[in-house]
């Protein structure tokens, strides 16, 4: 009997365990979920009702093969996982990283991550002529402006107006090889582009 009652103890206690460290998701996250035996990347919209480990997902990026029609979608926590991210360790990310040439401003659309483990925050566009815009995930058509200087000395853009200047980011640019740049904010956020 003590036996039982020792292992239905144990059993609680794993349990518990395993509720506090499962992964919470909130809305406007982008993570993946398992979509007709397919693993998608999903943008979290809501969390059904009466059903907190449930959610409406919309799949981003639907147009596939197989013909996909439907885009929302409800999906338990068992049938998700955080997005894959290509992160890049500290030890290695000067091997990773490479300085670009002097006064090599790049402009263009920037995703926005940040936390541990990296989320998806929403983006900035840096616009050239000394101004970019930047969109939040809990609103993504809606933009605030900023002004910069970009200080060809350092590779970095010196934010004058704006969120970025608000929350006190730095903007070093560095180049990941090819087209692909990467804007770091500190040592947890950061934009990348696609």
């Amino acid at each position: 009997m003590r036996k039982h009652i020792l292992s239905f103890v144990i059993a609680c206690f794993v349990l518990s365990i395993q509720m506090a460290f499962s992964q919470a998701y909130k809305v406007g996250d982008k993570c993946e979920a398992l979509i007709q035996n397919n693993w998608r990347t999903v943008k979290i919209l809501a969390v059904t009702a009466g059903k907190s480990t449930t959610y409406e997902v919309a799949v981003i990026g639907v147009a596939d093969k197989k013909g996909l029609t439907q885009t929302n979608f409800q999906v338990s926590t068992n049938q998700m996982r955080l997005a894959k991210q290509t992160t890049v360790s500290a030890a290695s990310s000067s091997k990773a990283t490479v300085e670009i040439p002097k006064s090599k401003e790049h402009l263009g659309r920037f995703d926005l991550y940040s936390g541990i483990p990296t989320l998806y925050i929403g983006h900035c566009i840096i616009l050239g002529n000394g101004k970019y815009k930047v969109a939040l995930v809990s609103d993504e058509s809606n933009y605030e402006s900023g002004d910069y200087i970009f200080n060809n000395e350092t590779n970095s853009y010196d934010w004058e107006t704006g969120l970025f200047h608000r929350n006190n980011w730095k903007g070093k640019l560095i180049s990941k090889g090819g087209n692909s740049f990467r804007i770091e904010f500190n040592k947890a956020t950061f934009a990348e582009t696609n």
